[in-house]
């Protein structure tokens, strides 16, 4: 009777923290055989299914082929949808739109300039204070600076009145059509041509004159808005692509190109291995140490020997790492062969 009254005491619940305990587990460091089996257990699961894992991405060069096993089943393909509207997104014409504000703009800017001309020539010396700033205002410290300010001096301004006509008319005639952003640096390549062409030499100096203090902008705008309610509106008449997999259908032959339709048809017929994070690991190495937990309290109350002595520790360890290996071997040898 006290000696199994001795031995309730001993593996009472009670007596788990007990300086009994310590000693048997961690003062002999006996602690550290179930500490070093718990962790090679661990590492045994993560690895081995780790390593019984497939996992394939877009592009990839297909290893085998891959043949569906389960029941027939049907899905709505979100490649098929994304692909669609991919193609609508680029077969929808940017809409774009005139802004009138960008013409009244020049003109009111040429108008300025004949203004400034107009003080110009208005006062007495062509060399004064005023006229100076003018003509600093408008050509700032540039090197065509002067150019500018001799054939403008020698220009009536009646003349300079017609050159800066003939620029309205221009940009009125050219930007009727519209001008894209694009299209900027051409539309300012043929103006210069024009000029050219179209001028005597003191007239062509006034008309560059001119173009040099205009801000010249495209006048034929991207309307967003626009754009994404037409293609709003397409992508809305998309209809659902049904895609079915039967029981058998191989889906990706071996020694092709893995394609986005396909990977999507491995992950929802299941046979793609899930990404492990940080969760899966943390749930493995709890439930290993639960399992331990429970082993080595049956031990303790049944069979000390296995709970505490070294050899103890050391074959029943052995016996569950050892195991634990067969089964990964095996596990890893099917799915190679399959």
């Amino acid at each position: 009777m006290i000696k199994n009254k001795s031995r309730r005491q001993l593996f009472s619940a009670g007596s788990f923290f007990t300086a009994d305990l310590r000693k048997k587990l961690i003062d002999t460091k006996r602690i550290w055989y179930w500490v070093a089996f718990f962790a090679a257990t661990v590492v045994i699961l993560v690895i081995g299914s780790l390593s019984t894992s497939k996992s394939y991405e877009v592009g990839d060069i297909a290893p085998e082929s891959l043949i569906y096993e389960g029941a027939t089943f049907s899905y709505i393909s979100d490649v098929a949808y994304d692909k669609a509207v991919a193609e609508i997104e680029a077969a929808v014409n940017d809409v774009y739109t005139l802004d009138n504000t960008k013409l009244n703009n020049l003109n009111e800017q040429i108008d300025d300039f004949v203004d400034k001309m107009t003080a110009i020539k208005k006062e007495p010396d062509s060399g004064s204070e005023t006229v100076v700033s003018i003509y600093k205002g408008l050509f700032g410290d540039s090197d065509t600076a002067a150019v500018y300010e001799v054939s403008l001096n020698n220009l009536s301004l009646s003349e300079i009145n017609s050159v800066a006509s003939a620029l309205r008319s221009y940009f009125v005639s050219s930007y009727s059509e519209g001008i894209k952003d694009a299209d900027l640096d051409a539309f300012i390549n043929d103006l210069n041509s024009w000029i050219d062409e179209g001028f005597r030499e003191d007239q062509k100096v006034a008309a560059n004159a001119i173009v040099s203090t205009l801000n010249i902008e495209a006048n034929y705008v991207l309307d967003e808005d626009e754009t994404e309610a037409v293609t709003a509106k397409r992508v809305a008449e998309i209809q659902p692509v049904e895609v079915t997999v039967r029981s058998g259908e191989k889906i990706i032959d071996e020694g092709t190109e893995i394609t986005a339709e396909q990977m999507e048809a491995l992950q929802k017929a299941g046979m793609l291995a899930e990404g492990k994070g940080v969760a899966y690991f943390l749930g493995v190495a709890l439930f290993v140490l639960f399992l331990y937990m429970m082993l080595f309290l049956y031990c303790r109350r049944y069979f000390p020997f296995y709970a505490f002595e070294r050899e103890g520790i050391l074959l029943i360890g052995s016996v569950i790492v050892s195991f634990l290996l067969i089964c990964q071997v095996i596990m890893l040898l099917v799915t190679e062969s399959s």
